[in-house]
């Protein structure tokens, strides 16, 4: 069994777990669950008109909440999510990645909440979605948008999930990694592509995969290229497949201020 094999199965045992005490219809009576949508396509778009009046500055920015992680181990352990998202947003942020998963990337679901309370901008739910309950379960902590993983999903479970989570509200970036997964997708619904960059069975990266993928994207898809990005130069080098967005956390969560290093990040992107 590789690592995405036992996270999707723990996802499983956990989702099972939250079914024994939680039904679906039982997350309209959290204190989130009814709060306003801020669009995440609508964002990025935002940022993209932005960049045809002012000086370039690259694709827009998804910075991510984000203690470890499988590849990398222990990343940041001693940040307090609410006031990172803040800190994001103030130094340019288009919106903000929160991963949840405890097990292999020591997040908690409150640090969805967290953010959610101290920012304007849109918060995506980064974590291994594959039960119909995170789905309401999402919506309660806060999520504008939840991330759907097309690899791990059979076709007509990401339709189930796309449709059940558009039916209340959220938006969901759908991911790929290989040309297969594509055909997984109904594009008639699903506006909004992550590309990641990252194998999930081996966790190796590779850049080059941002540009493969997006040239097989039909127009007037939402692209964001995910995963591996650790500079100014990463960043320009995927903006030229054409992409909308970048998601990054790594690279922000190694310096001592995550928040500062993003706006340097936007600075030398300025510079262009």
């Amino acid at each position: 069994m590789n690592i995405l094999d036992e996270i999707i199965a723990v996802k499983r045992d956990e989702a099972a777990a939250l079914r024994r005490y939680r039904s679906p219809s039982s997350f309209a009576d959290d204190r989130l669950f009814h709060s306003p949508i801020r669009s995440l396509r609508a964002a990025i778009g935002e940022s993209t008109a932005a960049r045809t009046t002012a000086p370039a500055s690259g694709p827009a920015i998804i910075a991510e909440v984000k203690r470890a992680s499988p590849s990398a181990g222990l990343i940041n352990a001693s940040i307090l999510p609410g006031d990172l998202g803040a800190s994001y947003a103030s130094n340019g942020a288009t919106a903000i990645s929160v991963l949840t998963d405890v097990r292999f990337f020591s997040g908690r679901p409150e640090d969805l909440e967290a953010v959610r309370d101290l920012v304007r901008i849109p918060v995506l739910r980064k974590d291994f979605i594959v039960d119909e309950i995170q789905v309401p379960e999402s919506r309660a902590l806060g999520a504008d948008a939840i991330l759907l993983i097309a690899s791990v999903l059979e076709p007509g479970r990401l339709r189930d999930l796309h449709d059940l989570a558009t039916g209340l509200g959220m938006e969901c970036l759908v991911e790929v990694h290989h040309p297969d997964d594509l055909a997984k997708i109904d594009f008639g619904n699903v506006h909004l592509v992550g590309i990641n960059n990252r194998n999930l069975v081996d966790f190796s990266i590779d850049l080059e995969t941002t540009g493969r993928l997006a040239r097989l994207l039909p127009p007037g898809v939402t692209t964001v290229s995910e995963s591996g990005l650790r500079s100014a130069a990463d960043v320009r080098h995927v903006a030229r497949a054409g992409v909308d967005a970048v998601l990054m956390g790594e690279y922000f969560m190694r310096n001592p201020d995550p928040g500062k290093c993003l706006a340097e990040l936007l600075d030398e992107l300025r510079q262009d």
